[in-house]
């Protein structure tokens, strides 16, 4: 698994809330089918941890404006590291922005993946005019073509939109400028696990 839907179900739930974590029902996941896949992201400065099976989908998750995300992202429960049969992959991590837009923040995929579960380290910035919104986010993986899980939650900027007056005027024409900034705002800090071991 690539690890953008642990990175965002990690690391966008990161910027609105997909991973901030909080200890929540025994029963909750936002990945369909339940534990198909996992995902958890620690914001290290803020100094919390999200988890995928601590929400449902309908949750909004809040998240700081910035930070760098350390997250991990298991396929089948195997652990990083494990090695098994080379598949075909796909994988994306999206975000709606307001007018039904959606942006891929992450993609990734391989010919011929033995991994199976994948972690890393990710930093992110997102424009002021986004504090307050609340966004979806969602990402799927699939294996030789299949579905092997998908997922959604929604994400909240930390923060007050009633403070971002000019978010609101400016959201409605500004919809592709704002895609652009949100894709700018992530930079990988450490190499994934598969970057190093391949």
């Amino acid at each position: 698994m690539r690890g953008v839907l642990a990175k965002v179900l990690t690391t966008l739930c990161i910027a609105a809330g997909g991973i901030a974590l909080a200890s929540g029902s025994a029963a909750a996941d936002v990945i369909s089918p339940p534990g198909a896949c996992t995902a958890s992201g620690h914001f290290i400065h803020a100094g919390f941890t999200k988890k995928s099976t601590a929400y449902v989908s309908s949750d909004v998750i809040v998240v700081p404006q910035k930070d760098d995300v350390r997250w991990v992202g298991h396929e089948l429960g195997k652990p990083i590291g494990y090695v098994g049969p080379k598949r075909p992959i796909n994988g994306a991590i999206q975000i709606e922005l307001p007018g039904s837009f959606g942006v891929s923040i992450w993609h990734w995929g391989s010919e011929k993946s033995p991994r199976y579960s994948n972690q890393g380290e990710e930093s992110y910035s997102l424009p002021s005019i986004l504090v307050g919104v609340r966004l979806k986010l969602s990402g799927f993986e699939e294996d030789n073509g299949k579905t092997i899980c998908s997922g959604s939650v929604y994400v909240q900027v930390a923060g007050s939109r009633l403070k971002n007056p000019l978010g609101w005027v400016g959201l409605g024409g500004s919809v592709l400028f704002l895609a652009g900034l949100v894709f700018a705002g992530f930079r990988k800090v450490r190499p994934a696990y598969d970057d190093i071991n391949p």
